[in-house]
């Protein structure tokens, strides 16, 4: 059992929104109390303190929307005109994401889930991109994830933009992650089904996705 107090507590409790001087009192994986700190040191005297040193205390940021695979463009010079969001794309974003092998994408991820951890971010959900290195990309982000012990919601965006066949290398991707993450049954790692954008995805297989999510044979 722990105590994380000597801290300014956000509650999100409508009733109790902020203790100036609060603690949250942890077992095993389940927050069980929160109060003040000393009320609460004394209740669970036994419990090892983690001292907050009169930080902020307060429930875990979540990341609705990340590219673990733009790790490595901070920083990056860009060529050529960037006038509007195509050009973006094209100049930056998909010659990053088709320069990625499997190893790349396992350092971009710790790169990610690292930084995550460090400002307060306990969730991520990815939109992930690797053309030149699509099957096993997302288990491999996955194992980073657990490897961290950061939660995470993983997908591969399907698109056409690189033709029919690395769009159905992304969408049987997405069906295997979906499988394994139901296989491994954690609340911590999660699976969705992405679809890049309308501008990059054809009918013909915005319809063959439509198929396959209607036919994975999963517990959620």
């Amino acid at each position: 059992m722990y105590i994380v107090g000597n801290g300014r507590v956000i509650t999100q409790d409508d009733k109790n929104p902020y203790i100036e001087n609060g603690a949250v009192v942890i077992k095993e994986d389940e927050i069980i109390e929160v109060g003040n700190f000393n009320d609460l040191r004394k209740k669970y005297s036994d419990a090892e303190i983690i001292d907050a040193d009169d930080g902020i205390i307060m429930p875990g940021l979540i990341n609705t929307h990340m590219h673990i695979y733009s790790s490595f463009a901070r920083g990056m010079d860009i060529k050529g005109s960037t006038r509007n969001f195509d050009e973006i794309l094209k100049n930056l974003w998909w010659k990053v994401d088709k320069s990625l092998s499997l190893d790349d994408i396992e350092y971009s991820a710790y790169a990610t889930y690292m930084e995550s951890i460090k400002n307060g971010v306990t969730t991520v959900i990815d939109h992930h991109a690797s053309p030149m290195a699509i099957t096993g990309s997302l288990e491999r982000i996955a194992k980073v994830a657990d490897h961290l012990g950061i939660r995470t919601s993983l997908c591969y965006e399907v698109s056409d933009r690189d033709g029919i066949e690395k769009a159905e290398e992304g969408l049987r991707e997405n069906i295997e992650f979906i499988k394994y993450v139901d296989r491994k049954n954690s609340d911590m790692i999660k699976g969705m089904f992405g679809i890049h954008a309308s501008f990059t995805v054809s009918n013909e297989t915005l319809e063959k996705c439509k198929k396959a999510m209607e036919n994975i044979d999963v517990g959620y």
